[in-house]
């Protein structure tokens, strides 16, 4: 649970790419969204969600990014440790770190992915999320990493829980402290047959000693129904203004494909 002390507001840095590669975007920084206890309104943590711009300063859907990055397995692991590494350096110093893996650059044994899993361990309260699967194969990348990050003493939270075709690993759902609800559910909150199937998975939650967060939280009806509900976190758009920072990036990258040139500050972009 949080403690009594304010955290950081939400930051955003930027650093840019000297390379160029139709793979990805030249530009990727981090921004930090605020999971906020839903009995005192207090931060609990922040997940940090990578964002990519384009040489005209666009925003690219991470997605679309990761997407393509699937087809190079090298490169992909390449990114997931730049932006890892990019996310724990930026981040605020208190509070829960929520960070997402992707299990497709997860390989047992792979060097590069063991000293990420170090660096990871060297910063306390560190909460790694594992990525909604979308069919079988993907349900067993996500259990052998859940193994690994077991192993590391790393906590675990499965992400998007009830996203449109997606998959649930049952033992990924076992292992996890976290339960973070997809914000698909807020779309059927006058549906009864959801309702009852989302209060069962609060209510597993809750005899299991995890954690619930529901995404996706843009007004103060949204925050009733989170407490109705009882859910434990919540997240979402209705705390962009309260935690927005604008900061410029300042900190040498050491990749040589992506290698840090002084910028600007500028506002973080949002989905």
């Amino acid at each position: 649970m949080p403690g009594n002390t304010e955290a950081e507001p939400a930051t955003c840095h930027q650093e840019r790419s000297a390379g160029d590669t139709s793979n990805y975007p030249r530009h990727m920084g981090v921004e930090y969204q605020p999971i906020i206890n839903t009995k005192n309104d207090r931060e609990h943590g922040y997940e940090a969600l990578a964002r990519f711009w384009n040489e005209a300063q666009q925003l690219v859907p991470p997605d679309k990014v990761f997407g393509q990055l699937h087809h190079d397995a090298s490169l992909l692991l390449e990114v997931e440790e730049k932006a890892k590494r990019m996310q724990v350096a930026h981040a605020p110093a208190h509070g829960q770190l929520f960070l997402n893996l992707d299990p497709h650059a997860y390989h047992s044994g792979n060097s590069r992915y063991e000293t990420l899993f170090r660096h990871l361990q060297s910063r306390p309260h560190v909460v790694v999320e594992l990525i909604e699967n979308s069919n079988h194969s993907e349900g067993l990348l996500s259990e052998r990493l859940a193994a690994r990050l077991a192993k590391a003493k790393l906590e675990i939270a499965v992400d998007d829980l009830g996203a449109e075709g997606s998959m649930v690993s049952f033992p990924v759902l076992m292992a996890a402290k976290y339960i973070k609800l997809d914000r698909s559910w807020m779309l059927r909150r006058n549906d009864d047959a959801y309702i009852t199937l989302l209060e069962t998975l609060i209510d597993y939650a809750r005899r299991s000693n995890k954690w619930t967060v529901l995404e996706g939280i843009e007004s103060e009806a949204d925050l009733g129904f989170a407490r109705q509900l009882g859910v434990d976190f919540v997240q979402g758009f209705l705390y962009r203004e309260r935690f927005s920072l604008i900061r410029p990036a300042h900190q040498e990258c050491g990749n040589p494909m992506l290698t840090h040139r002084p910028t600007q500050p500028e506002l973080c972009p949002y989905e």
